[in-house]
């Protein structure tokens, strides 16, 4: 992907500029630049440019959405899903788990919904931040951790662990029949 803002030459060397400059004000003049929302404040109007001129595209990867709507593929050799700043399906109601295996499931800025199977030997540990997860009959809003265990989940079979991560977003658990 080019036109990555945080490895461009421009942007490091503004930055250093900026910096510079408010320290010499600071001791010279006595004058207090305050750094970090100055810094925050730029990459929000940066960001929004950017999106409003068209810079920004919705980009999908089979583990990754960003600034779209996708249902993302499930690939056993993947370990992490994520979404970001979009809204984005993963359907594991299919999956045949064989060994004990461990995925990452995020949610920053946006929805994420998940099709399980009642067929499927899973547990999910929730952890939400700002955020809402709906797991089949428990939720978390605001802060909070859950652990998740169906009432058919069978410890002498394979289990798939979902670690499920909320940050200002909507994770959304469902039982496909």
């Amino acid at each position: 992907m080019k036109n990555k803002l945080i490895f461009s030459t421009s942007f490091w060397g503004i930055l250093l500029i900026f910096l510079g400059f408010s320290f010499l004000l600071n001791e010279l003049l006595d004058i207090r630049i305050p750094i970090f929302t100055f810094l925050v404040s730029a990459l929000f109007i940066y960001l929004g440019i950017k999106l409003i001129n068209g810079n920004f595209r919705s980009q999908k990867m089979d583990n990754l959405n960003m600034f779209g709507n996708h249902l993302l593929d499930y690939n056993d050799s993947l370990k992490d899903y994520s979404n970001i700043f979009g809204e984005a399906s993963l359907d594991i109601s299919k999956v045949e788990i064989v060994e004990d295996k461990i995925i990452d499931i995020n949610c920053i800025f946006g929805n994420f919904k998940v099709k399980l199977s009642d067929k499927l030997n899973y547990k999910i540990e929730s952890t939400t931040v700002f955020g809402k997860s709906l797991l089949i009959d428990k939720s978390t809003e605001g802060f909070g951790s859950l652990l998740y265990t169906p009432t058919n989940f069978d410890i002498s079979k394979p289990c798939l662990l979902i670690k499920s991560n909320v940050v200002f977003g909507n994770m959304e658990y469902t039982i496909v029949r």
